[in-house]
């Protein structure tokens, strides 16, 4: 017997080909709609360069792009929240990622994308991460490069927030491209 199960994917504007009319605190131009940025200004000595990418992209025209070249010292998260989930819901993360001089002392340097789950106060309940053990893609990646895992909501999950996270504290340049897609099978 042969199951054909349709997949929805949750996340909104994933590939970043729909833009906002102007540009958003955070980026530096063409800022994908649904997206917002957070940067920890506790270590971030220079802003990044945070934009829409029409250059390098695996899919359709677009892709998001973050740089900060050396010395500067960044830190932040590209995020969309308030994604509804549905509680011990199996949802499959996929992400495509490039990187450049993307190289550092500590092997939470890099990038990584994360699910965050939320309870209905708001509060977190559980972080899954897209590569193996909080793993950060670094390094030099030439061609865009398939990150797929599985995460299950907790029971107690009422929304998602899904983070793009972007760690260049003591690395020496970087830039990172990449799109997001976290998929429910329906």
């Amino acid at each position: 017997m042969v199951y054909h199960h349709e997949e929805l994917n949750v996340i909104q504007n994933g590939s970043f080909e729909n833009l906002t009319p102007t540009v958003q605190p955070g980026w530096t131009t063409r800022t994908a709609d649904k997206w917002g940025i957070w940067v920890d200004t506790t270590v971030t000595t220079v802003a990044p360069i945070v934009m829409v990418d029409t250059i390098y992209h695996p899919d359709g025209l677009r892709s998001l792009k973050i740089s900060s070249p050396a010395p500067n010292k960044s830190r932040l998260t590209v995020n969309q929240g308030n994604i509804p989930v549905i509680p011990n819901q199996e949802y499959r993360m996929s992400a495509k990622f490039k990187t450049q001089v993307l190289t550092g002392d500590n092997s939470t340097y890099g990038v990584n994308i994360r699910a965050v789950y939320l309870n209905s106060t708001g509060g977190v309940i559980r972080t899954d991460y897209i590569t193996p053990e909080n793993t950060s893609v670094r390094g030099n990646i030439t061609d865009f490069k398939t990150y797929t895992t599985s995460t299950i909501a907790p029971p107690n999950a009422v929304t998602a927030r899904m983070d793009i996270e972007y760690n260049r504290v003591g690395l020496r340049g970087a830039t990172a491209c990449g799109i997001v897609a976290v998929y429910v099978t329906k």
